[in-house]
């Protein structure tokens, strides 16, 4: 199973989802983490910024990752970005990935950057097409295991495209 995890900054994957990214990848699955925003000056030092995805790596080292991806969004300025720009990034990103099981952050999050983030990729994600060659059979992808918000509890995972198309060509969602 693929399983992505997009975070908005540096350590949230760690802190949201940690247990679950290690729990996937010992168990076999490829788990990818994206981390979706890049410090600038004068908020932050080209040090502390290299420091903070050094630390990433490390951390996604430790926990098993397959892939980490750092997608270079300016930190605290996603808001001022226009839709369609954000949207396409996550777009690509989730094309590329093909997962049958997405992380984000909790939707109803204080954090202006990590409420964009779900928003975008939402959008994304709707879009998503089981592979050319798949021939929409249940079997032919794998079923991911249950995954529920142990921190929110009452929510839902929500299919990423409508109810009558083949099982396969979902994506199973779920918060952090």
């Amino acid at each position: 199973m693929n399983v992505l995890v997009i975070a908005p900054h540096p350590d949230d994957e760690v802190l949201g989802c940690g247990g679950t990214i290690h729990r996937l990848a010992g168990q076999g699955h490829r788990v990818t983490v994206a981390i979706a925003t890049r410090g600038w000056s004068p908020l932050y030092s080209p040090q502390s910024v290299e420091q903070v995805r050094d630390e990433a790596r490390r951390a996604s080292d430790h926990l098993g990752v397959a892939e980490l991806r750092f997608l270079d969004l300016p930190v605290t300025q996603l808001k001022d970005l226009p839709a369609h720009k954000i949207n396409k990034v996550f777009v690509d990103l989730l094309e590329g990935c093909r997962p049958d099981l997405l992380l984000l952050p909790f939707p109803a999050d204080r954090h202006e950057d990590h409420r964009q983030v779900f928003l975008a990729a939402s959008v994304a994600s709707s879009g998503l097409r089981a592979p050319p060659n798949d021939t929409s059979s249940t079997a032919a992808r794998p079923t991911p295991p249950a995954v529920r918000s142990t921190a929110r509890p009452g929510l839902r995972r929500r299919p990423a495209r409508p109810r009558d198309e083949p099982r396969s060509q979902q994506v199973v969602h779920a918060f952090f």
